[in-house]
């Protein structure tokens, strides 16, 4: 995720989505937070809902965000399948996932390999 975004929280806080129901979605935390502000390429976006919230039309957004104050909720770059969502909507992303809309992506960890240096100094190369 690019940090070109307005609001962007750190990718740490954020949480993968996935999801072919984005405008299902959107509309759920749209529901839950009436009080948000969406922004669309940048612009914050004043139409009623359902003229601009269908999978269609945003398949062809750019960037969007949807957010509180500074905090943003919901955000993607270039497509809705990169949809990211706070770390703390979790239990809005657990009800949504429990109706079949989405699957919550958990972050893959990782075991690190020692470097090099280490594995020759250890005998281990």
């Amino acid at each position: 995720m690019r940090a070109s975004l307005p609001g962007l929280c750190k990718t740490m806080d954020m949480v993968g989505i996935k999801t072919t129901r984005y405008s299902a979605v959107i509309k759920a935390f749209l529901d839950r937070y009436p009080e948000a502000t969406v922004r669309i390429n940048r612009k914050i976006e004043s139409r009623p809902v359902d003229q601009w919230c269908t999978n269609r039309n945003l398949c062809s957004i750019h960037n969007f965000s949807l957010s509180i104050g500074t905090e943003t909720l919901l955000q993607f770059h270039d497509h809705p399948r990169d949809l990211l969502a706070k770390s703390d909507q979790r239990p809005l992303l657990e009800e949504l996932a429990s109706k079949g809309l989405l699957r919550i992506e958990n972050p893959k960890v990782r075991k690190k390999k020692p470097s090099l240096f280490h594995r020759l100094f250890r005998g281990e190369a």
